[in-house]
């Protein structure tokens, strides 16, 4: 007998049938697999934008430090310049007043000095005089 195809019995490869899938339930799987991985990404980009306003904010404040600092800088040589120029007219006057007042100390040294050599002089002859008043009263004695 001539044999029928259909009657042999042949077992082909195994094969797990592909499970027939949903559109929806592959949307499941990357929004539960997925998910995480993008709820990791927002979560990194949400860091990412905190920390460049955070930087941000603190660039601005430096700036405005930085300013205030050169204000307070230019200020301060300002009147570092103004109290050195007070200072020199202070010693100019200084200077000027100690000048006047040495020049009078001097001119009146002069006086007293003059005055001294001139007392000197009469105290002298007032000696003599004393002396030869001694002289005469001792000679009529």
């Amino acid at each position: 007998m001539d044999a029928i195809p259909e009657d042999h019995d042949e077992v082909g490869p195994l094969v797990h049938p592909k499970p027939m899938v949903k559109p929806s339930h592959r949307r499941v799987w990357s929004i539960g697999m997925g998910g995480a991985i993008e709820l990791d990404k927002i979560t990194k980009d949400q860091k990412v934008e905190i920390l460049q306003t955070e930087l941000e904010r603190q660039s601005k404040a430096l700036e405005e430090s930085q300013e205030e600092t050169q204000l307070a800088a230019r200020i301060g040589q300002s009147l570092l310049i103004q109290n050195q120029q007070l200072d020199y007219e202070w010693e100019a006057k200084l200077a000027k007043t100690l000048t006047k007042e040495l020049t009078t100390l001097h001119h009146d040294y002069k006086q007293l000095e003059s005055a001294r050599l001139r007392t000197d002089v009469e105290l002298d002859h007032l000696r003599l005089q004393n002396a030869d008043l001694k002289h005469v009263s001792q000679s009529s004695n």
